[in-house]
């Protein structure tokens, strides 16, 4: 079996990284799960590692190698750099970290798409009739299972293949979104026998959606979002201000309601994510609308520039 090996180089401090590194990470180990599961049957096993850098190697921070090849130099990547608020606080002194410009988009972490790419690149893989992402899952780079984007028709594994996104601006101060996780956690320990006998995989994904850029590659329309094999638990979107939120950027920002049974929750209630997890194991979930070109919501924009807005402002200060 051909093993790849994939090195993720990161700041540590005392345990602690910046938050594009650790968004890299999640996007990186995330994506080695789902790419073993697809390379398996063509002998592939991808295996990912990371180096932790002290302070005065930041230039290398939040880098990726593939058996030790930059991932720029695999594909079509410029490296830049911009303020960092994570690290200026980590390390106590003003620094700038690493961006790369990707498929027309600048971005903070490392997307997912990217790494999906090089890796098939690498491994020579680009030959196939179908494109990588196509092999990968389906022609949008979703998180869908079976039942979406006729991902099932190249599948020959009959187990069943459970992916749970849960997609947030904050989960350090944002109350809806850390109310979503816990509950997330609990419906899925309340389910584990359950999906155990039913013989299904469970893969979760916890995505910090931190910018523009993210946000138009997981097509975010409101935070919190919980998907289950590419489809919100919860079509109907409702919002109310959330003063959390709002703290962290200084400006009004709404932030999701889920109706469930009647009532509006700010949290969405443990019984629906579990209603939603059982609908998908015994295939009797919804289909799913059919896509529509993303528009990010002015709400989001809102938040991001006023974020930005306010990054901009420690900047100067530090100057």
């Amino acid at each position: 079996m051909e093993t790849l090996k994939i090195e993720w180089r990161h700041l540590d401090v005392e345990g602690e990284t910046c938050n594009r590194c650790y968004d890299t990470g999640e996007n990186l180990n995330a994506e080695v799960k789902r790419l073993n599961r697809k390379l398996k049957s063509k002998g592939v096993k991808v295996e990912w590692f990371e180096t932790k850098l002290k302070d005065n190697q930041i230039p290398q921070s939040n880098t990726i190698l593939f058996n030790g090849v930059p991932i720029e130099q695999i594909l079509d990547i410029k490296a830049s750099e911009n303020y960092c608020e994570s690290c200026t606080e980590l390390l106590e002194k003003e620094m700038y970290c690493r961006t790369v410009f990707y498929d027309g988009l600048e971005y903070e972490d490392i997307p997912a798409k990217a790494i999906r790419e090089a890796t098939y690149k690498i491994l020579d893989l680009n030959k196939s009739q179908k494109s990588p992402v196509d092999i990968y899952n389906n022609t949008g780079g979703c998180s869908c299972g079976s039942g979406c984007c006729d991902s099932s028709k190249d599948t020959k594994d009959d187990k069943k293949y459970i992916v749970i996104d849960l997609l947030y601006l904050d989960l350090s101060l944002c109350k809806r979104c850390q109310g979503a996780e816990t509950n997330l956690d609990d419906a899925l320990a309340d389910v584990s026998k359950v999906l155990e006998a039913a013989g299904a995989e469970v893969e979760v994904n916890k995505v910090h959606v931190s910018s523009e850029e993210k946000a138009k590659e997981y097509q975010f329309v409101s935070s919190p979002t919980i998907r289950v094999n590419g489809r919100d638990i919860q079509m109907e979107i409702k919002e109310s201000i959330c003063e959390s939120c709002g703290d962290i950027c200084s400006d009004d920002v709404d932030c999701r309601v889920w109706v469930y049974q009647d009532q509006e929750y700010t949290v969405p209630p443990k019984a629906m994510i579990t209603e939603a997890i059982l609908r998908e194991v015994y295939g009797k979930s919804e289909k799913s609308k059919e896509k529509q070109e993303y528009i990010i919501p002015e709400n989001l924009r809102r938040f991001y520039k006023a974020i930005k807005k306010k990054n901009d402002g420690i900047s100067n200060k530090c100057c």
